[in-house]
């Protein structure tokens, strides 16, 4: 672990975050136990080569004689309250040197405190990616500069969850540690999630390129599926103290759709939202006739979108806060966008400017 100048965030069921002296190089992630007695009780190899030490070398030392540039930082803060509570804290620094973003997580256990570090930062890889497809399409240059620049992105995207599956699976079975695990199956199996979308977007964006998709159509009933929709979030909703809400439709509006894919689409514009909408606000899903279509909106008090990035939302791989940690391809609104013309509908964004919120619609012909 080596000192250098970092920037703290909140991030929503966390702690307060507070400026922190202390990161790790890119692609890195770190393991460690310690007794009460701050002495090193577990230490994964990545910790013990950051020392230049064996692990067996690691076990016994002192935490704050090991790491002397960790004493008076929000690391020493938030370990020492872990301990001393019996509680959990998580929280995100940024390294300066390199724009990474890394999570830490303390978990009280049975003799003293398990503690891991997770590289979240994948920004960098994400603009390099834009960049490097931007001057393809539009200069013809760099051959194969985008493939690279892409497989270093969709690798990295992988690796982040893969790696956090990885951590909390040691501590479900470290069996010195019972309490962790309900807690670490909930965190693997969220994680599983992630990747799985990650693989899936990655697919329909193929696929719709390739004209591969073929539709299910069946006659539904748009509220319902609106209903079923907000379901599926609820959990996410209530875990970000978000408020869902579902609009009741005034007359009935059936569309010729493919279930599973308007679910998608339902799903993805509501994730969006959840990620984009801070602690507090509210999420609202409705629908209505426009002469022989169907409209469905989903409206959030978030962060808005500003006039500028209105253009270009739905392109693949454009996020639009790329100073914030928001993960994934950047490819959800461009595989929903796919997903409703071949339906026949079409889809679009409004937004007064930033920090007004914003309203995704999406217009399909009525069966």
């Amino acid at each position: 672990m080596s000192k250098n100048s970092t920037i703290s965030r909140n991030t929503p069921d966390c702690l307060p975050v507070t400026p922190c002296a202390a990161g790790l190089d890119p692609d890195t992630f770190l393991v460690f136990g310690v007794d009460r007695d701050w002495r090193f009780t577990v230490a994964n190899e990545h910790i013990a080569h950051q020392l230049g030490r064996t692990t067996e070398a690691v076990l016994g030392e002192n935490l704050w004689e090991l790491f002397p540039w960790l004493c008076g930082t929000a690391h020493e803060r938030y370990y020492r309250t872990a301990m001393a509570a019996r509680t959990p804290a998580r929280f995100e620094v940024r390294d300066e040197r390199t724009a990474a973003w890394y999570e830490i997580c303390v978990a009280p256990c049975t003799d003293g405190l398990t503690i891991f570090w997770l590289d979240l930062s994948a920004r960098a890889l994400r603009q390099r990616a834009e960049r490097a497809l931007e001057g393809e399409s539009t200069t013809g240059a760099a051959p194969g500069q985008a493939k690279d620049e892409f497989l270093s992105l969709f690798s990295h995207e992988l690796q982040t969850p893969l790696t956090s599956i990885l951590g909390w699976s040691e501590m479900a079975l470290d069996r010195q540690q019972p309490e962790l695990m309900a807690k670490a199956m909930q965190v693997v199996r969220r994680n599983a999630v992630r990747q799985k979308r990650l693989v899936d977007e990655l697919l329909d964006m193929s696929r719709l390129q390739h004209g591969r998709i073929q539709l299910q159509r069946e006659r539904l009933d748009l509220p319902r599926q609106l209903q079923y929709a907000l379901k599926t979030v609820q959990a996410d909703a209530d875990e970000r103290s978000l408020t869902l809400t579902c609009v009741p439709c005034a007359e009935t509006l059936r569309v010729l759709a493919d279930a599973t894919r308007l679910q998608q689409c339902l799903g993805n514009l509501l994730h969006n939202s959840l990620r984009f909408t801070p602690a507090g606000g509210a999420i609202t899903l409705a629908c209505h006739r426009e002469d022989a279509q169907a409209v469905l909106t989903v409206h959030d008090t978030g962060r808005g979108i500003s006039l500028k990035a209105l253009p270009s939302l739905f392109a693949a791989f454009h996020q639009v806060n790329r100073d914030e940690r928001s993960g994934g391809l950047g490819l959800g609104l461009a595989v929903t966008r796919g997903l409703v013309e071949l339906h026949g509908g079409r889809i679009w964004v409004e937004s007064p400017g930033e920090g007004q919120g914003s309203t995704f619609a999406i217009a399909l012909p009525l069966a």
